[in-house]
Order: structure tokens, then C-alpha cells, then sequence
């Protein structure tokens, strides 16, 4: 196995969210932070020569229609369109015209040698689309969103065929069968949700492996198997792992599961091709007789956990395991035509190549034993590649489609051929026929045809002895020609779910940095825009985006607003607030107080108080002392424990865009404002412009989490992992936390989590962990030479004015040990000097004629002429040196 990862594959810094390969395997599309969609040329990610050869383009289009990131690009089944779906709303479809393309105005990415033009911008999200798939025929695209819907659009028209309204929370996840007859969405209700593709109905709604699923996912990326028998399904938890689900098809079941994440699993990409098992494989499937005449499927799958694994059906065990290829989750996967490389995309804004054999994967399934599987699922209708959008799925579904068509256009067609002895699967894999199969006759001339609103021709069979009812079946109707497969076909898993039951081991957990939705349970009819709480939009130049409203607002007492005496973690209440819809125009506002402690959370459960509010509510969050309703109005009001009201409405810039309290303080960002409110003293103590810090970082950024220092000051966290410090005394922001030195061991990470101090909680395991000893520092000087030793020094100095500018005394003091001693280790004798001078101040030192010498020690409280103070965060600076010693001393 090969990996690769070529730096040139980037967004300018920018998070790269989704990528997509092209069916002809020449191009791959990436999709990211940056607002753009990015075509590059295959050749030279998978060719060194290629790649190293300056004739040979790598950039072949930039795409740069969305005003938001781009969370989703999928090429359509023929190649020629593509899509993408962004934080702005929009679905927009590109296709490729002949010449060469314009260079983008301000753009540094050149000029596109594609000619790719956008075709039509589909509207009608109402919040960040998150997903995109389209069907067999790239007639028809489904997008997902966090407003609670999946569409089903007319990619020629742009026209809405359907809107599934279906879940009660954010949809992340669209998957249409590659048969053309189910489309599968996933969402944050913690169920994936099978539609009906000719009625647009609901088949089956599971739920029951998804019950422990997390809701802090950025996107999940659920995936078919090519020949439609099993639906893949991210975000299974099954304790003490993470994993992923196989759901198959007419049964519904999820009995198999591929375990061993640590954190939740959000891609599934199922490898193109079937693969005739290795020796090896076949010793492991002890379950089959004939393994050597048993294919298998491949499955990738992507996690949060920043690693990826590549699984074979028949071993219960994973082939692959990549471990430190990523610095955040794995985002999104795709498989190359051939099968044997995978391509991964990450939120660190990069992406990665696994090229594998065929010793590791085995050979592929000649693509007439997958046509002549797909016959024997089908009927002709899948042989060839054929395209039709239903496909018949039993054989007394197929007389019946006999004897339709015979009404219209004879001669009649004649019944699949009955599943070969020869095929590649196992039988039990198959579905089985229908036990009635008493042939139709003379019903031609019952039939009654009729023609729906979009011009489709339906023909109702009249229901004979034995035979199904007309309500179970579905005609197809006529569609375009066959365009090109995209891919060969994909497999269905040959094992039993206790061979793949067992653990991959030990992952470590995910870096924490995501792009959660809030608003848990709104309602699905809902149409308003839904954009989520915990992840503003960047500021941009007339500020941060306000809030959309939701149908239910929730927020639970924050642990973390605990003051000092009381102790965290124990939340009793919960507070939501119900906002009028579009339903019910003339109904109030209400906020609610429950009791959490109690079982029944539900529609039923009794409130402790109710408050009614003049206009809908926009954010909510509860302290220990204060519940604060930020409304549309532009207004904040702020009610207590017991549900009084103890200011008058406070107007704000504009509507709020984050909210949240903590302690005693409340923090409301509105417009490019941010205001920190002391409620208890009733006095502001924070005002500042969030502007310059989105100048810094770039307006794609979002705020992700907010805290306080220890002096009270606020600290907003980004997506980008960064953390920002609002120094009030110099009134400028303050980057405390930041990832620019990936060599060094103590390099900032997110999240938030360390009870060491406000630096420890803004970076994992750095200078306030274990790590932060002599010899990690001696053996990354030794493994890292020269460079690696200048990135650790800088990024403790880094540390350590954080550390002085949050007036954290245990995390000064921490990295103050680790810095003393790595200077010492390095050798650097002018800044260790200029450091203990910073610390003893002014000594004066009297050499005697007999080599003795006497210092004399300035009082501790005096100030020099030179301003040096004897205390630093709190600490006197002496005692810090004298703690310094024995380190200094080991060395």
C-alpha cells in the first residue's frame, strides 16, 4: 500500500469538507472554506512523474459561485455535470462546455483551463445544505439541509420534484440506490429514513441502531452498495465504539456492523467493484463452503477520530487502519473506477491517496458475472447498464409488468431469466422471488391508463387470483438514454455481523472541533430558515449573520457557568421555547421551564413555569442564575430561576448571532458587536468589534465556542482551531491558541476539556500534560534536528505570553518549567539569561579581590527606573526562579 499526501491539493489554508471523483477518473472536485470548488487533474495526485513534470497542469478549475463554504461536491452518474451545496443555501450545478476557461477576477488560482459554467443555481433551503446525491440517470439530484428537508430536484428544469419532510431535525446525510428505486436520508433524530422514489412516501424509518448516535457531526455520508442490497449508514454507536451499519434491503435490518472508532464514524464509501477474496481472506470465512467462488465487498469508512479504515466482508478485522495522516476528522472518501485507490478529505484542508494491491484487495469481479447478479435481482431492466427508474423487484412484480406494457406497446416483454447457478454471491444474499407466480392472462384489456400532472403515463394492472395488489406496485415511467456508469459495481457484504464484530483496537478520540447543529427537535414542517445556534457564520462586512429562527429553541443549565462554590455538572433544569409557525400565526411565543431530572422529556410533560414572549425567540441560554431570550426583535430580555423578569428589554444592534452566559456575565454578539454584561452588577465590561479578528482569519471562520479567562475577559474558539483573547486594557483581540507548529509536541489543539487552567483548556495535552517533560523534549530534539527544536521553542514562547495575557497561573507556571528546561537542553544561553534576568530584576553583583562575590537583592515590591515588577500573573517572579533551579540544575 502507497499513501500520499500532495500539498498542492488546497484550499489557501481553507477546510476542505467534501471531494468527489470524476467517473472517468481524470478529475477529482474538492469543495471548501475558502467558498470555492476546486477541479484538479488526477494524473499527477496518483503519478510522481506526472507530478513532477511542470508541463503537466494540476489545477484545471476554480469554481467560485457559492457565498458560503462548500460543504458537498458530487459529479453526476454521466460526468458531465457537477454540484456542490454550501452554507449560502444554494445547490449549484455546473457543466462542461468545450474551450478553455476565464481566470477568476482577484483570484491567485490562475486561469481555468476548463470551461466549466454554471448552469443553474437551485433555491429553496432554507439553512446550510450539507449533503448531495444524484440518481442513476443524473436526471434527478436530492440535497439535504439543516432545515429539517430533503429536496428532490429536476436537474434539467431546476424545478422541486419532491420535499421530504420526513425528520425532525437537521438531515446530514443523502444517499439515492443506485437501482433508482429507494432514496435514504440521515439525520440528527437519530434515524435514517428510506423514500419511496415513483410516490416520494416513507417505506421505513429505522431508528433502532441509531439510538446512541452522536448529534455533534459536521455531515455524515451515508453510501449504497452498486447493486443496491445494502444501505451503509455512519454514526452507529455500539459501546464502547463507534462504527457503522449495513442496512439491508427489503428487510430493513441493520445486523451487521463494522466497530472500532473511537469517535463517531460520518463517511461510508463503498469500493466500486466486487473482489474474488485472497488464500488469506478465504481461511478467515469459515462460514462459507465454496469460498473461492464467493465475492466480497470493500468498505471505507471516515471518522472524526482523524483515521480512517478499509474493511474486507470476509475478514472481521479491518485490511487498513491509517493513523496519523490527518491533524483533524476525516470528512469525505471516494474511490477511484478501478477500486484500488481511495481518496480521503480532512478538516485540516487536505487530502490523502491510498493506493492498494491486489494482494491486499484481491481481484475484481469481471463486470458480465455483476451484469448477470444485477439480471438475476431485477430482470433485464439492470442488465447492460440499462436505466429505468424503477426497477422490478420480485418476479410477480414482473408478470404484472408484462402485462402492462402489452396494453401499450406490444409485443409484450418476456420475464427475467431466473437467477443463475453461477452467481457471484451467495444465494442467501439475493432477494427472493415471490412464492405466487401463476401466470397473468387476458388482463390487457382491463387495463386502465392514466396520466399524472408532470405528463406520465400510468397504467394500473387489475389484481388477479394470486397475484399482488395494484396499491404494491409501481409502473416505470419513460426516461432519457442510458448515460455512462459511473462506477463499476459495488458489492454486498458476504459475512454474518459476528465476523465483523470485533474491535480494531485502540483509537485515540477526536480532536472535538466540529460544526454542530443546535435546535434538536424542530418541527418538520417547518420552513423558515434554521441555521444553528452553537455555529454563527464568520463576520463579514456589515457583521455576523443573525440567528434564524427555529419552531423549538432548547438550552440546559451550563455546567460550565457553575460559580466557585457551586459544583458543576449538576443541571437540573431544561428551558425551551416554543415559536409560532407559519401554521399558527396568531399563537405567542412561550418559554417553558422543565424539570431534567425527570424521565418524560416529551410533548407531554409538564412545564415547572411559563413565560409568554411578545415576539419569537431567536437564541436561548440558562446559567445558575439567569435564563437570557435573545428575539427577533433585536431585543435580549432576562428572567431569573423562577421564571420573573428582572430587567426591561435591552436593545441590541442588531438580532443576536451568539449567545451565551456564563457565571454572572452574559456575551451577545450582533452585528460585528460584541458586548459582555456583568447581570448582577448590572454594568458593561467588555465592548469590542469582532471585525478584526475575522480580518485575521478570513470571514469563512466560525465561533464554535465561547468562554472567560480568568480575569473575566472574553475568548471566542474558531473553526479553524484557533482562540482569540479580547484584552480589554489594549482593546485589540489576542490569538491565545493556535495550530502553526505542527512539529512541535506541545502544539495547540482544540477543544476545550483541561482542568488545568484557562491555557490547558484551550489546548490538549500541550505544555499543562505529561508530555511536557525532559526527555519528550530530548527525543523530539533528536528526531526533529534543528527545525523541530526552533518550532518547539517558538510555539512555548507562544504558550507561554498566552498564558501571561489570559493571567493563567498555573498555566504560566507550567510552561514556564517546560521552556526553562528546553532552552537549557538546546543550549540557548542568551534567551535562558534574558528569561532569569526577567525573573531576578535588579541585582547587583559586588566581585570581591578574593573571586567571592555578594549579590544584593532589591526589595521585593520596588519598581526600577526600567519598570520591572516583581509579579507576573499573580505570582512573585523570584519564587518562580527559585522553582526554575533544580531544573536548570539537572542539566
Amino acid at each position: 500500500m502507497l499513501v500520499d499526501k500532495p500539498p498542492w491539493v488546497s484550499h489557501g489554508g481553507s477546510q476542505i469538507f467534501s471531494l468527489d471523483v470524476h467517473p472517468d477518473g481524470g478529475r477529482v472536485a474538492t469543495g471548501g472554506g475558502d467558498h470555492k470548488v476546486k477541479i484538479w487533474n488526477m494524473a499527477p495526485i496518483l503519478n510522481g512523474s506526472v507530478e513532477a513534470d511542470p508541463s503537466q497542469p494540476r489545477l484545471l478549475a476554480t469554481l467560485a459561485d457559492h457565498f458560503g463554504p462548500v460543504n458537498v461536491v458530487r459529479f453526476s452518474m454521466d460526468g458531465a455535470l457537477v454540484a456542490s451545496g454550501s452554507d449560502d443555501h444554494l445547490v449549484c450545478i455546473h457543466e462542461k462546455r468545450s474551450g478553455q476557461g476565464n481566470a477568476l477576477f482577484g483570484s491567485s488560482d490562475g486561469q481555468n483551463l476548463e470551461n466549466w459554467v454554471q448552469r443553474t443555481a437551485l433555491r429553496g433551503h432554507s439553512s446550510n445544505v450539507m449533503d448531495i446525491s444524484w440518481s442513476p440517470d443524473s436526471c434527478m439530484l436530492a440535497s439535504c439541509s439543516l432545515d429539517n428537508t430533503a429536496i428532490v430536484w429536476d436537474a434539467a428544469s431546476g424545478g422541486k420534484v419532491a420535499t421530504l419532510k420526513g425528520h425532525s431535525s437537521c438531515v446530514k446525510g443523502v444517499a439515492w440506490d443506485p437501482i433508482g428505486r429507494y432514496l435514504a436520508t440521515q439525520g440528527d433524530d437519530k434515524a435514517v429514513i428510506i423514500w419511496k422514489a415513483d410516490d416520494w412516501t416513507e417505506v421505513k424509518r429505522v431508528t433502532e441502531a441509531f439510538m446512541q448516535s452522536s448529534t455533534s457531526t459536521f455531515s455524515l455520508r451515508p453510501c449504497w452498495s452498486r447493486d443496491g442490497q445494502s444501505l451503509f449508514a455512519p454514526n452507529v454507536h455500539e459501546p464502547p465504539c463507534q462504527c457503522a451499519g449495513a442496512i439491508h434491503r427489503g428487510t430493513w435490518a441493520c445486523d451487521i456492523k463494522l466497530v472500532g472508532h473511537r469517535a463517531p464514524v460520518v463517511a461510508c464509501a463503498a469500493n466500486p467493484h466486487f473482489f474474488f477474496p485472497s488464500p488469506q481472506d478465504n481461511k478467515e470465512n469459515t462460514n462459507s463452503s465454496t469460498a473461492e467462488e464467493d465475492a466480497c465487498n470493500c468498505i471505507a469508512l471516515g471518522s472524526q477520530d482523524k483515521q480512517l479504515s478499509i474493511w474486507l466482508t470476509v475478514r472481521s478485522q479491518p485490511i487498513l487502519i491509517a493513523k496519523g495522516v490527518f491533524e483533524s476528522g476525516v470528512n469525505d472518501l471516494a474511490w477511484t473506477p478501478d477500486g484500488y485507490t481511495l481518496i480521503a478529505a480532512s478538516i485540516d484542508g487536505s487530502i490523502a491517496t491510498f493506493t492498494l494491491d491486489e494482494s491486499e484487495l484481491g481481484l475484481p469481479v469481471a463486470e458480465d458475472q455483476v451484469q448477470n447478479l444485477l439480471g438475476s435481482l431485477y430482470g433485464d431492466a439492470a442488465r447492460g447498464g440499462r436505466t429505468q427508474h424503477k426497477f422490478i423487484e420480485s418476479v410477480g412484480q414482473l408478470q404484472l409488468e408484462v402485462a402492462a406494457e402489452a396494453a401499450a406497446a406490444p409485443p409484450p416483454r418476456q420475464p427475467a431469466p431466473p437467477t443463475p447457478a453461477n452467481s457471484i454471491l451467495s444465494p442467501s444474499l439475493a432477494l427472493q422471488p415471490s412464492t405466487n407466480t401463476q401466470t397473468v392472462t387476458n388482463t390487457a384489456a382491463l387495463q386502465k391508463e392514466t396520466r399524472t400532472k408532470d405528463g406520465r403515463r400510468r397504467v394500473a394492472p387489475v389484481p388477479v387470483a394470486g397475484s399482488p395488489t395494484p396499491n404494491a406496485l409501481s409502473m416505470p415511467s419513460s426516461l432519457p438514454a442510458t448515460p455512462v456508469n459511473r462506477l463499476a459495481p459495488a458489492a454486498v457484504p458476504a459475512v454474518q455481523s459476528q465476523q465483523l464484530a470485533s474491535a480494531v483496537g485502540h483509537i485515540p478520540p477526536p480532536p472535538g472541533l466540529s460544526r454542530a447543529a443546535a435546535g434538536e427537535e424542530p418541527s418538520p414542517a417547518w420552513e423558515t430558515a434554521a441555521a444553528p445556534q452553537s455555529v454563527p457564520t464568520g463576520a463579514g462586512g456589515s457583521g455576523m449573520r443573525p440567528a434564524k429562527m427555529l419552531p423549538v429553541v432548547e438550552a440546559h443549565m451550563d455546567s460550565s457557568s457553575a460559580g466557585k462554590d457551586e459544583p458543576a455538572g449538576t443541571e437540573t433544569f431544561c428551558f425551551k421555547v416554543a415559536n409560532r409557525t407559519k401554521r399558527s400565526p396568531s399563537a405567542r411565543s412561550v418559554l417553558q421551564c422543565f424539570d431534567a431530572s425527570t424521565a418524560d422529556m416529551g410533548p407531554t410533560a409538564t412545564p415547572l413555569w411559563t413565560v409568554a414572549l411578545s415576539v419569537p425567540c431567536l437564541l436561548l441560554a440558562a446559567g445558575r442564575k439567569f435564563v437570557v431570550v435573545a428575539l427577533a426583535d433585536s431585543s435580549m430580555q432576562v428572567f431569573s430561576m423562577a421564571g420573573r423578569q428582572l430587567l426591561p428589554s435591552i436593545a441590541l444592534t442588531r438580532p443576536a448571532a451568539i449567545l451565551r452566559v456564563m457565571g454572572t456575565c452574559v456575551a451577545v454578539v450582533a452585528g460585528s458587536t460584541l458586548s459582555l454584561w456583568d447581570l448582577q452588577e448590572q454594568t458593561l465590561k467588555v465592548e469590542a468589534e469582532v471585525g478584526p479578528m475575522f480580518a485575521m482569519v478570513g470571514a469563512a471562520c466560525r465561533v464554535v465556542d465561547m468562554d472567560l479567562s480568568p480575569k473575566g475577559e472574553p475568548i471566542m474558539v474558531l473553526s479553524n482551531r484557533q482562540a482569540f483573547l479580547f484584552h480589554s486594557a489594549m482593546r485589540a483581540w489576542m490569538c491565545v491558541a493556535d495550530n502553526r507548529f505542527p512539529s512541535s509536541p506541545f502544539n495547540s489543539t482544540m477543544p476545550l476539556g483541561s482542568p488545568r487552567g484557562a491555557l490547558a483548556r484551550l489546548k490538549q495535552g500541550g505544555t499543562t500534560g505529561t508530555r511536557g517533560s525532559a526527555q519528550l523534549v530530548a527525543s523530539t530534539m533528536k528526531r526533529g534536528g534543528k527545525e523541530a527544536a526552533a518550532e518547539t521553542r517558538c510555539d512555548l514562547e507562544s504558550s507561554l505570553a498566552a498564558a501571561a495575557a489570559l493571567c493563567d497561573a498555573e498555566g504560566y507556571r507550567r510552561t514556564l518549567r517546560v521552556y526553562c528546561k528546553h532552552l537549557a537542553e538546546t543550549g540557548d544561553e542568551g534567551r535562558l539569561r534574558e528569561t532569569c534576568n526577567d525573573l531576578l530584576g535588579d541585582v547587583q553583583l559586588i566581585f570581591e579581590s578574593n573571586g567571592t562575590s555578594e549579590a544584593i537583592e532589591q526589595p521585593e515590591a520596588s519598581t526600577d527606573a526600567a519598570g520591572w515588577e516583581p509579579n507576573v500573573v499573580g505570582m512573585s517572579k523570584l519564587e518562580l526562579l527559585r522553582g526554575m533551579l533544580p531544573v536548570l540544575s539537572s542539566t
